[in-house]
């Protein structure tokens, strides 16, 4: 839940809720004298934005991500992807108030 004050100091809450949609990973080979071989994470989350006052659906997006690290930083890039694109609909919001 996210309360947010807007300039005519009328408070409104939002509510954000993401889910993991998919994740897997996939392995291939580098060649040349090493042959290492590389695993691929990939990531899809999706999340909902709604005001709780009124219930209304203000976003809903999905967002992918890639990571040879672990599957954890592809999760953890699209969980940065989403508190963005979070931000950026309740400032739009409270500048149209």
């Amino acid at each position: 839940m996210i309360r947010w004050l807007l300039p005519n100091r009328r408070a409104v809450t939002f509510l954000a809720t993401s889910n993991l949609l998919e994740t897997h990973a996939d392995s291939s080979y580098l060649g040349g004298l090493s042959q290492a071989n590389i695993q691929m994470f990939f990531v899809t989350v999706a999340y909902k934005l709604n005001k709780v006052g009124d219930g209304s659906e203000m976003s809903s997006v999905s967002f992918k991500a890639q990571d040879k690290g672990s599957e954890q930083n592809a999760i953890g890039f699209t969980m940065n992807k989403v508190a963005g694109k979070v931000s950026g609909e309740i400032r739009k919001a409270a500048a149209a108030q």
